[in-house]
């Protein structure tokens, strides 16, 4: 359901204002769960809060993406799964000091309001607004762009060459709709493989993340070691995707987390240390493909869809 709302939302309104409202509604949902009196309110904030979540993550990832040229999007989308690892290893700390799960949701949450600060300082995918003839909205982010990262404005026909680039958004006066997914046979088949390789990793990835206590020994090891093995995943697969392809990198992880994965759960729990190598392996395989899916979804669709 939140991949629906993501696609109206960023076709109807932009990624800015789609990022601005999911981060507001998920840190008040998490809050709304830290502070919830019975388990009804528990289980209603924390469904609504998984909801926006993934509106938020996807929005931002998107305008990342789109806030470079394509020869640069790899890079900018795996610069944003690496702060989720460091996210990811840092909260164990947290954790480890405040064992009040209310407490702990409290300290994870409320310094989260300082997004909104982003009202002010966070610019529209330059890409959205071609794709939707805000011309002279995309030219002052252009000059704006420019006189931060080179400290002086372009001129008119510089601004002219970037917006009409065959590699940007391609202008569109029509919203779409998630139908435009399945619009034709091809299109189709492409969307199936896509959701089918994101039904896979997220199955996977959520699956060991979860799974921390149930490899045995220290809860906060396990789940340190799981959150740091996705850097030389990142790492890996931010450099294979361009030497060998994505389709052939996408597969190799996969194979790879699967296989760890599938001997780590056939061994003797007298093999601990064994179990929860294979099991850190296989966490890399599927950190590394979870992350290339990211990629391949975002160059697979135009802007006007994406």
């Amino acid at each position: 359901m939140s991949q629906f709302m993501i696609i109206h939302n960023n076709f109807r309104f932009g990624r800015r204002p789609t990022f601005l409202v999911a981060i507001m509604l998920s840190v008040s949902f998490g809050i709304l769960t830290a502070l919830s009196p019975n388990m009804i309110v528990f289980i209603v904030s924390l469904g609504l809060q998984g909801l926006v979540n993934g509106c938020l993550f996807l929005t931002i990832f998107t305008l990342g993406v789109e806030f470079v040229g394509p020869s640069k999007r790899n890079l900018a989308g795996f610069g944003v799964m690496y702060f989720f690892s460091f996210g990811y290893c840092y909260i164990v700390l947290i954790a480890y000091f405040i064992r009040n799960w209310r407490h702990f949701a409290l300290a994870l949450y409320v310094p989260a309001y300082l997004f909104g600060v982003y009202y002010f300082i966070l610019p529209e995918s330059f890409r959205w607004l071609l794709s939707r003839r805000r011309i002279e909205e995309a030219e002052k982010l252009i000059r704006s762009v420019s006189m931060t990262n080179i400290n002086s404005e372009p001129d008119d026909e510089t601004i002219k060459s970037v917006i009409e680039d065959k590699d940007e958004a391609v202008i569109s006066a029509r919203t779409y709709t998630p139908l435009d997914l399945v619009r034709t046979w091809k299109r189709t088949a492409l969307t199936a493989n896509v959701c089918f390789n994101w039904l896979v990793n997220g199955m996977v990835y959520y699956g060991l993340a979860l799974n921390s206590e149930g490899l045995g020994g220290d809860l906060y090891l396990n789940f340190t070691l799981m959150g740091a093995i996705e850097i030389p995943a990142y790492t890996l697969a931010v450099f294979l995707i361009d030497k060998i392809g994505r389709r052939k990198s996408l597969t190799g992880f996969m194979v790879l987390g699967g296989v760890a994965c599938i001997v780590s759960g056939s061994l003797s729990p007298d093999l601990h240390w064994l179990i929860v190598t294979l099991a850190v392996l296989g966490k890399m395989g599927i950190s590394a493909s979870f992350t290339i899916i990211y990629v391949v979804t975002a160059e697979v669709y135009p802007t006007v869809m994406r």
